[in-house]
């Protein structure tokens, strides 16, 4: 049987990006993406706790405020978005620095 070609990569191999994601693969809060869901960076996680718990907005007004769009998204991610930067919070791992053993 032959294998079924992917046409969501690109002809070197590359994953192409859902056309809904590629206006905010620019934002400097983007670490990657995989087909329609984008890859936070850790500073995401770090302004979005400061957002929510410094400043008094909701998930959806942070993640709005951080240069997304919940009308592309939906709440439901600036939700999950918010619940998993508190998250890290509990787990003692926003502000940690991974080093390199020498």
């Amino acid at each position: 049987m032959a294998k079924r070609r992917n046409t969501s990569t690109f002809s070197d191999g590359m994953d192409k990006p859902d056309d809904l994601i590629i206006p905010f693969l620019d934002n400097p809060f983007v670490s990657g993406f995989n087909k329609a869901n984008l890859h936070y960076t850790k500073d995401f996680d770090i302004a979005m706790y400061k957002r929510v718990n410094e400043e008094g907005m909701t998930y959806v007004e942070a993640y709005n405020a951080l240069g997304f769009d919940t009308k592309v998204f939906g709440e439901a991610r600036a939700l999950a978005a918010g619940k998993n930067a508190l998250r890290k919070v509990g787990k003692d791992k926003l502000y940690t620095v991974k080093t390199k053993k020498l």
